[in-house]
C-alpha cells in the first residue's frame, strides 16, 4: 500500500484564500486601532472647562 501523505483528516479541505487572509488581518488592525483609540479617550486629560471668559459682543468703536 502506498502512502499518499498525511491522512485526510489532518489536511485542510480548502486552502485559505488570500482575500480571506487580508480580511482577517484588516479586522485585527481595526481592532487594535479601536483599542488604542478607546484607551486614549478614557485616559485623556479631562478636567473642568473654564466657566468665565470666552466671546463677547463688540459695540461701536471696539470693532477695530
Amino acid at each position: 500500500m502506498a502512502d499518499d501523505g498525511p491522512p485526510a483528516s489532518s489536511r485542510p479541505l480548502v486552502d485559505t484564500l488570500p482575500a480571506v487572509k487580508a480580511f482577517k488581518r484588516l479586522l485585527i488592525v481595526v481592532g487594535i486601532a479601536g483599542a488604542i483609540g478607546a484607551l486614549a479617550k478614557f485616559r485623556g486629560k479631562g478636567g473642568v472647562p473654564p466657566t468665565s471668559g470666552g466671546w463677547r459682543e463688540l459695540e461701536g468703536p471696539d470693532f477695530r
